[in-house]
């Protein structure tokens, strides 16, 4: 998770924070590469095969990661 991944095509991943801070960190070289900081409550979409890597905050994070399918 905290090396560059991605999803399979037609996997979508969703991420939840439950508690503590995580960043999120996009890797695609063809748009804005940047990091966002995500606290509880905080969600984020991740499309298919779009690369991404976790950066780790100070302290304890909970999280869930959800895959999503594209409907057939």
């Amino acid at each position: 998770m905290l090396r560059e991944h991605r999803t399979k095509q037609g996997t979508w991943a969703r991420l939840t924070v439950h508690s503590g801070e995580i960043g999120f960190a996009w890797d695609d070289p063809e748009s804005e590469q940047y990091t966002i900081i995500l606290g509880p409550g905080d969600s984020i979409d991740v499309p298919p095969r779009v690369p991404h890597h976790l950066v780790t905050q100070q302290g304890d994070f909970s999280i869930e990661i959800e895959f999503l399918a594209e409907a057939k």
